[in-house]
């Protein structure tokens, strides 16, 4: 009855022909953590301590093909301006969609490096933040969804950028400054070491619910509301499921890494040899076989019961066992909700009364707090969210999912049409039908029996035409039931016979209807003898395409072993590579530029670097580049770069910001639920040290960076301690109110 209690999952009629299916897939890869096993160390998927270099290792990030032009003068970047220009560059390459398939918020008071450039302003500056989760138009053969983020401050002209590489199966974080209509909206890529202390998956970041701190919060749109400003466009409306979008597709790319570690690593058990493992080879060709059946059937379930399958999933086991025998660690990219109308009192958070909007009557002057407590900062280490094992079959088949989230829809149409557009063998079927007469004009069919294949329909027939009054669907022993998208194209009628054949098409993507093993139903043909009009026979015609899928991935595996093709090598999954010799094998056209791997006309890359006058001879100065300078010796002032400049200008600043700083370095020394702040240096910066916390708090070179900082402060330690955070002096500020 399970397939019953599961009416939207669908899946058709011919599905007890292809073996075993796998609808638990869906529910495999939500957001639900695991439990971590005790006492044990399971490994990072995407480890925060070691961010990567801030240049791609191979490849170009999505963003560089999106805005890159290339004419006479060579390649350049030409980034839309306004904002506006650039959502609607986006859109343009997305499937025309209800609603958009770019989602959008405002956040006036949030926890970005740019949270203070707007101060006091906040309100008619706002950071306007951007995720796009639409498939891509036809036209496009660039897969944005889950895979582009934009952070906009107006007031700081500067975009930041998150988005994917193909190549290299990373997302790389960039940043465009000086956006504005007379500036030169230079493109940089960022300083990795920076992003990663709060984005610790290397991934988006964005809060759970309910966003209080976005336009989804009552409060912050009708502030918003009386700036009567157009925001680029963003709704300023109270929406919350536009939050609670933006919110599932970081969630989804937040596996990417864990997924793309799994397809490199886990198909082969480590080994010293160089040699490329044809067993490897093998054993990406089965993901992907599971990966394309999953997509063709619209996620309702792959081929798990067949013996290949099987033996797949006992080697995947052993091969994990022995890489990661504690589990594979999700890094956790949900930041706690935070509400900024909320006053925070002695360590704890009190909530203010929120009237409904239409009684809201709020004053300009009053502003809600933009103080980040230490509990919801994003430098704060995080747990894994999650912890895969490979005692446990779901975690191990997360991996079929995630593959099949790296192709598009306009790709499984594509290679829908390719295999449909040439003659492949097939395979008939017989069921015995059941014909109702409720009256002359009205006929309810039922076919086959239950349990076992089963097809109902209710049909009007006319003189060479048949009306559907009612869905067909079907059900099977091993599937869920579904609603078919029926045509009756063909009624032929005879002195002893009626028969109709029809088309039939998945309700969800009007693609052919695919059993789990990736065969199409061609059609059904329902005849019956008038002489015994209420017994019929209909006909199944199954295209066997898994036989062409098969043959396709024997190519693949074959070119790997002779190294002429790197698809099933230990690189990354990267569609674009996939998808030509896919269609190729198809005997499809092909596209002549398959975004986005070739990089060749894209404009040089340009890091945004600190490029530190000179080293300091003072040892203590040393001391804070060793432990700071990843995050504040860059060019920007935020977070604030006390440590760029020349030595003498970085011990000024050093100087300026010492209450902070000292206050900073003293919070280890308090339990951790009861600190005012998120101590410094930030956990993940100090474990890529290789220093413990616990270790830090007695550690020599902090007691060092303490002495200094005390040195230069305004009060004494014991008495700063007593102070607000946020009341002591700012950090190279122009404003009171900004404050890190």
């Amino acid at each position: 009855m399970r397939g019953w209690a599961r009416a939207g999952a669908a899946i058709i009629v011919f599905l007890l022909m292809a073996g075993g299916t796998s609808l638990f897939i869906r529910y495999a890869m939500n957001r639900t953590p695991v439990t971590p096993l005790k006492d044990k160390a399971p490994e990072w998927a995407t480890d925060p301590r070691v961010p990567g270099a801030n240049t791609p290792p191979q490849g170009r990030s999505l963003f560089d093909f999106l805005v890159s032009e290339h004419d006479s003068s060579g390649a350049h970047y030409a980034v839309p301006f306004p904002f506006s220009e650039l959502v609607a560059r986006i859109e343009r390459e997305l499937a025309v969609q209800t609603p958009s398939g770019v989602k959008r918020v405002l956040i006036p008071l949030g926890r970005s490096l740019q949270r203070s450039a707007a101060a006091p302003e906040y309100y008619k500056f706002p950071r306007a933040v951007l995720a796009v989760d639409g498939e891509p138009a036809a036209q496009s053969r660039m897969l944005l969804k889950d895979r582009l983020y934009l952070g906009y401050q107006e007031k700081a002209g500067i975009i930041e950028v998150i988005s994917y590489n193909e190549s290299a199966g990373r997302f790389e974080f960039q940043i465009v400054k000086d956006y504005r209509a007379d500036g030169a909206r230079q493109v940089f890529y960022a300083n990795r070491a920076l992003c990663i202390t709060c984005h610790q998956s290397a991934s988006p970041i964005f809060s759970r619910p309910l966003w209080d701190e976005t336009s989804a919060n009552p409060l912050i749109a009708a502030r918003l509301a009386q700036e009567k400003r157009d925001y680029y466009g963003f709704p300023v409306e109270p929406v919350s499921d536009v939050a609670y979008a933006i919110d599932n597709a970081g969630d989804r790319a937040n596996l990417y890494g864990a997924y793309q570690r799994i397809w490199q690593e886990a198909c082969a058990a480590p080994s010293v040899s160089a040699t490329p493992d044809a067993a490897a080879f093998q054993c990406r060709a089965d993901i992907l076989r599971a990966a394309l059946q999953y997509r063709l059937t619209g996620l309702r379930g792959f081929d798990s019961a067949s013996l290949r399958y099987r033996q797949h999933l006992a080697q995947l086991r052993i091969n994990w066992q022995t890489r990661w025998p504690e589990g594979l660690a999700i890094p956790d990219n949900d930041l706690p909700n935070r509400n900024p109308f909320m006053n925070v009192v002695t360590g704890a958070l009190t909530a203010q009364p929120l009237p409904a909007l239409n009684t809201l009557t709020l004053e300009r002057g009053s502003e809600a707090s933009a103080e980040i407590p230490a509990q919801l900062e994003p430098l704060k280490l995080r747990t894994p969210g999650q912890i895969w094992s490979a005692a446990r079959t779901d975690d191990l088949t997360r991996v079929v999912g995630g593959v099949a989230e790296f192709f598009s829809e306009r790709d499984i149409d594509a290679l829908d049409s390719a295999l449909g557009a040439t003659t492949a063998a097939v395979q008939r079927q017989s069921l015995a039908c059941e014909i109702v007469t409720q009256d002359k004009a009205v006929l309810d069919i039922r076919c086959g029996r239950h349990p076992g294949m089963f097809f109902s329909a209710r049909l009007k027939p006319r003189a060479r035409t048949v009306a559907i009054d009612a869905p067909a669907w079907a059900w099977s022993d091993n599937a869920a039931w579904t609603y078919l998208d029926a045509q009756a194209v063909h009624v032929a009628h005879s002195a002893a016979t009626t028969q109709i054949q029809f088309r039939l098409r998945d309700t969800v993507s009007q693609r052919r209807l695919h059993d789990v093993a990736g065969n199409a139903l061609a059609g059904l043909t329902l005849s019956w003898d008038k002489r015994t009009p209420t017994r019929g026979t209909l006909t199944t015609t199954i295209t066997q395409d898994s036989a062409r899928i098969e043959r396709a991935l024997e190519q693949m595996i074959a070119q790997a072993q002779q190294g002429n093709s790197d698809v099933l090598t230990q690189r990354p999954f990267r569609r674009a590579a996939v998808m030509p010799v896919l269609l190729q094998a198809f005997d499809a056209g092909v596209p002549t530029a398959w975004c986005c791997l070739e990089d060749k006309l894209l404009p040089a890359i340009q890091v945004d670097t600190a490029n530190t006058e000179q080293a300091s001879a003072d040892a203590d100065i040393q001391l804070f580049q060793h432990y700071c300078a990843r995050c504040h010796d860059t060019q920007e002032a935020f977070p604030p770069n006390f440590l760029h400049g020349a030595p003498a200008q970085v011990a000024t600043q050093i100087g300026q910001c010492a209450d902070r700083i000292l206050f900073r370095l003293s919070m280890p020394e308090h339990a951790a639920d009861t600190r005012a702040k998120t101590p410094m240096p930030p956990g993940y910066a100090l474990a890529g040290m290789d220093i413990a916390e616990v270790d830090w708090i007695m550690h020599a070179d902090r007691a060092r960076l303490k002495r200094y900082a005390a040195a230069h402060a305004s009060m004494p330690a014991a008495a700063l301690m007593l102070q607000p955070y946020e009341s002591l002096g700012p950090c190279l500020m122009a404003h009171p109110g900004q404050y890190h």
